[in-house]
């Protein structure tokens, strides 16, 4: 899921009285600035936006020129934090969940 999904997925887990890292580990894709922010920082993918758009100019340029090219693939990187239960500080557990909420995940 992307970072924003993982960060609404953050604050579920809070408001169920559960503390990612520790009871639930939450992994998000795009590395937004956010995502080492937050109070759980949020584990990540990644991807090498500047690199890809660099390339692809580079590649849309050959083409332009006649010549072929060929697909390429550029590694991401995964940014390790605290909400996979990564061994980094955690702040304080949120409090319990309200015992007479039902949930729709257990």
């Amino acid at each position: 899921m992307n970072d924003f999904a993982a960060i609404g997925a953050l604050g579920a887990a809070r408001d169920l009285g559960l503390l990612a890292g520790t009871d639930l580990a939450v992994v998000g894709f795009n590395d937004t600035p956010l995502a080492a922010e937050l109070p759980i920082a949020l584990t990540t993918v990644r991807s090498p936006m500047h690199e890809m758009g660099r390339r692809g100019m580079e590649l849309l340029v050959k083409l332009i020129r006649g010549d072929e090219v060929a697909g390429e693939r550029l590694r991401p990187e995964l940014m390790v934090r605290a909400s996979s239960g990564a061994d980094l500080p955690h702040p304080t557990p949120p409090p319990a969940a309200d015992p007479t909420r039902v949930s729709p995940y257990r």
